[in-house]
């Protein structure tokens, strides 16, 4: 019986192993967009985030985002910037997420690339660096230029006698009417 104590211990501890390891495979992560079709010159805020579900150990984790040089970056939340490429390393404990929040604007019409990189390991165990990216396109449509209106020109107003102007003019008519009458 003691003979066959050691293998099926030895066979448990594998097993167990294998059982975390797999446990541990389900870090979420998610490359999202507020919009992907976008018109020339719009803005848009591009999110990388990672859940670390209830079931695994504290979590380590970065986030690297990368952007084309066809948009400009013009908001970013605690986070580390170089060529192009966004980061941010963070702890996050089970149950918990963490994103990194990017604005763009567009610059040309065309179909953009923007890639997310994520690398981590559970804090505290001895498992190996993982890596893993999501990747997404934006297509940035070309703006029509709405025309400017053209100056219409206004009417000239008609301008009509009040009732008092009216009988004036009758009565200076009359009056000329009367005089040059008289004279003949």
């Amino acid at each position: 019986m003691k003979n066959h104590t050691l293998p099926l211990i030895l066979f448990f501890l594998i097993a167990q192993i294998h059982i975390s390891d797999a446990a541990n495979a389900d870090v979420k992560v998610n490359l999202g967009f507020e919009r992907t079709i976008v018109k020339e010159g719009d803005g848009v805020m591009v999110t990388l985030s990672a859940i670390n579900p209830e079931t695994n150990p504290p979590l380590i984790i970065q986030l690297i985002l990368t952007v084309p040089d066809e948009m400009s970056i013009t908001a970013t939340e605690f986070i580390k910037s170089g060529g192009r490429q966004y980061t941010a390393t963070y702890p996050i404990k089970p149950g918990d997420e963490r994103h990194i929040n990017i604005h763009l604007k567009t610059h040309k019409p065309g179909v953009y690339y923007i890639k997310g990189d994520y690398y981590y390991h559970f804090d505290g165990t001895n498992s190996t660096k993982k890596h893993g990216n999501e990747s997404k396109n934006i297509n940035v449509m070309p703006s029509i230029p709405t025309p400017s209106p053209t100056a219409v020109p206004s009417p000239t107003p008609i301008s009509y006698l009040s009732g008092f102007e009216a009988v004036f003019v009758i009565v200076v008519l009359l009056a000329a009417t009367y005089c040059a009458k008289r004279k003949r």
